[in-house]
């Protein structure tokens, strides 16, 4: 499990790189519900800082 969650959060921050908004959410989510330690780290990580404003990122980062 520990590998399928780098996985998805490290393909969330290539998609990020590459400002494919749809696929970087698609990835956290699925990151955060296997570990909801990714949500904080989420929150800080300065390579989400493009989508930061997005309204569906931080709805994503924000939901309990």
């Amino acid at each position: 499990m520990r590998i399928q969650l780098a996985f998805n959060y490290n393909r969330a921050i290539v998609y990020a790189q590459s400002n494919n908004i749809d696929l970087v959410l698609q990835d956290l989510q699925t990151a955060i519900n296997l570990d909801a330690e990714y949500r904080q780290r989420t929150k800080t990580d300065v390579v989400f800082d493009s989508i930061r404003n997005n309204a569906q990122f931080q709805i994503l980062i924000h939901q309990k």
